[in-house]
């Protein structure tokens, strides 16, 4: 999340729906889904929202992957999340 606007556009949600800081959310994995519940299209919520006893949706992790691979930037990414940019930092180094 971010990426913020590379990933509202690419799940057809407003960008201002998400944090600027990700990072500070309690459980990110939980709003996340809160949102698709609310703003989500109904593609979005057979692949990512949990039914029955699951905690996520059948293609949860694969939307997400394919997002990193198509559309995921880690530089715009860590600008907004200090925990990614601490990550990134730490394997430059080694």
């Amino acid at each position: 999340m971010a990426d913020r606007h590379a990933w509202a556009r690419y799940i057809g949600i407003p960008a201002e729906d998400f944090p600027d800081v990700p990072d500070v959310l309690p459980d990110p994995k939980q709003h996340l889904l809160n949102i698709i519940q609310r703003k989500g299209m109904k593609k979005l919520h057979k692949e990512m929202l949990p039914s029955g006893t699951a905690h996520i949706g059948p293609r949860y992790n694969e939307v997400l992957c394919d997002f990193v691979s198509d559309g995921w930037s880690p530089s715009r990414a860590a600008q907004n999340s200090p925990s990614l940019k601490r990550a990134i930092d730490a394997l430059r180094r080694i």
